[in-house]
């Protein structure tokens, strides 16, 4: 068990503590960008791969159902059926049920195994440098986007998408490119531009997102699900030569000695991670308690946060909505402006008065009153309204 003295050190040393702690110098990276277009790039393949997926499974469903009613992303029909006792609608709530049970298992085939990948390259990057948890996600990009072609060109069972996206999120998913990202900036920034370039990352992240979302749909309707599939494809391929050959390394890789000692002491570095979660602390009684709360809050809202994308999607395709596949690009897309706006704002005029803790307990407010906002919506005006409420 480390010493108290130990245990108070700071995590980031001063720069005249590194030689004595044998911290590897920084590499020089002057250009002004650097990690931004891959990031760009595979955000924009993650979400509309997301949208795509969520609007295909719900096609293949209807299809193996044999339904045909007025609910299909492909195209925007009457959607005037709102009795709850017709047989049309009853057969569309049964789509929707399957389709999201599939969601289910994409996102726990997704989740499960990233958590661990997204760890341990979270960890190795401090080794052998930034750039190959970066090439991994986007090669396990590439790799379930194939898988997604064949089925969409073979017409082969749905359960074969899920081998794709275990086999992507065993090397890396979303949370680890954006893991490797921060940690790039943090590399080549220091403590007086680090702000600047965090920034820039965000709207990267941002352009990404509004411009995969209202592209989707376009390029749905006009092109369908297999081009669509090899446009997503091609662009994970130009991020991956991006960062092989463009991208410089930020963080130089340690010597073979040290690299075999990580790995020797892999499993320390994991049991390390869940201490901090169980161990006691005299002097703050209350820590562990905090810390758990914390985690489990997070959690929640991780949860609700990642499990809104296809509870979204589903639930604009059902009645009273019905919309198309450009329709429910729009929507998404200006739901997402209205969103960060709104953040910003919030964020700006709110936290110079009351502080960080607030503003945290006004942000899980919003979130829950936005969620509410969705549930009893009949019209797209009162899902914006919601939306603007999510701060």
């Amino acid at each position: 068990m480390e010493s108290s003295s130990e245990q108070s050190q700071p995590l980031l040393l001063r720069k005249d503590e590194g030689r004595a702690r044998n911290v590897l110098p920084k590499p020089t990276v002057t250009r002004r960008i650097t990690v931004e277009p891959a990031l760009f790039l595979y955000i924009f393949y993650y979400g509309t791969t997301l949208l795509a997926t969520q609007q295909y499974i719900y096609i293949r469903v209807a299809q193996q159902l044999n339904y045909t009613g007025p609910s299909t992303p492909v195209s925007q029909n009457d959607c005037s059926i709102v009795n709850t006792s017709d047989p049309v609608y009853i057969e569309a709530q049964h789509v929707q049920s399957v389709a999201s049970n599939w969601n289910l298992l994409f996102s726990l085939c997704s989740l499960l195994p990233g958590i661990f990948s997204t760890l341990f390259l979270g960890a190795y990057s401090d080794v052998v440098g930034r750039k190959p948890p970066l090439l991994s996600t986007v090669l396990g990009a590439i790799l379930s986007t194939i898988v997604l072609l064949f089925v969409n060109v073979f017409d082969l069972p749905i359960w074969v998408i899920l081998v794709g996206i275990f086999l992507s999120a065993v090397i890396g998913q979303v949370h680890t490119f954006m893991m490797a990202c921060f940690s790039y900036v943090t590399d080549i920034t220091s403590e007086q531009n680090r702000s600047f370039r965090i920034v820039v990352i965000e709207v990267a992240l941002g352009l990404s997102v509004v411009l995969c979302t209202l592209c989707s749909g376009f390029i749905i309707k006009g092109l369908g699900f297999t081009w669509t599939y090899a446009i997503i494809l091609f662009v994970s391929l130009t991020a991956l030569l991006y960062i092989l050959f463009l991208l410089p390394e930020s963080h130089l890789p340690q010597s073979r000695q040290r690299s075999f000692a990580f790995r020797s002491k892999m499993l320390s570095y994991f049991s390390k991670s869940f201490t901090v979660y169980t161990k006691q602390d005299e002097a703050y009684p209350w820590r562990r308690f905090h810390l758990l709360l914390s985690l489990f809050v997070i959690f929640v809202y991780g949860m609700s946060a990642l499990g809104q994308s296809n509870a979204r999607t589903l639930f604009l395709l059902n009645f009273p909505f019905c919309l198309g596949s450009v329709m429910l690009g729009l929507v998404l897309a200006l739901q997402y402006l209205l969103g960060s706006v709104a953040s910003i704002l919030a964020t700006k005029c709110l936290q110079r008065h009351l502080g960080d803790l607030p503003l945290v307990q006004m942000g899980l407010l919003s979130w829950f009153v936005s969620f509410l906002c969705f549930a009893v919506a009949r019209s797209i005006t009162l899902i914006y309204i919601g939306k603007s409420f999510n701060t």
